[in-house]
């Protein structure tokens, strides 16, 4: 929608869900007051840095790789649930099926998290 110019209902509809499907906000509404549109957002919190813990079998670059969780991306749970999927499976192919993954997520300020990928690479499965 761009200043000075008419929009309508499915306009804003079509802009909300633009800005959601960025991934950068938890909430989006818009409304208009008189003739001005008023928008809404909250934020996600952003990734300021991403590790892993505990892996030898695979390097961090490879693991980076794997993962959607990126650093100045946008927090989002859903998507670091599918990195630890993404890692199981990445283990698997390399006979570690019994791998465990926990995340621990640490607030650093400033709407910024660091996430850690804590992996117990376990036994080598038959």
């Amino acid at each position: 929608i761009a200043p000075g110019k008419n929009f309508s209902n499915s306009d804003i509809d079509e802009s909300v869900k633009r800005l959601y499907a960025t991934g950068y906000f938890s909430n989006v509404s818009m409304r208009v007051s008189g003739s001005t549109l008023v928008v809404t957002v909250n934020e996600n919190q952003l990734v300021n840095q991403v590790v892993f813990n505990g892996n030898r079998k695979i390097k961090d670059d490879k693991l980076a790789g794997i993962v959607q969780t990126q650093p100045l991306g946008p927090f989002n749970q859903a998507i670091v649930t599918a990195d630890i999927a993404r890692i199981k499976e990445a283990y698997g192919a390399i006979g570690r099926s019994d791998v465990e993954i926990t995340t621990q997520t640490v607030s650093v300020g400033q709407g910024r998290v660091n996430i850690a990928f804590v992996i117990n690479e376990g036994e080598r499965t038959k």
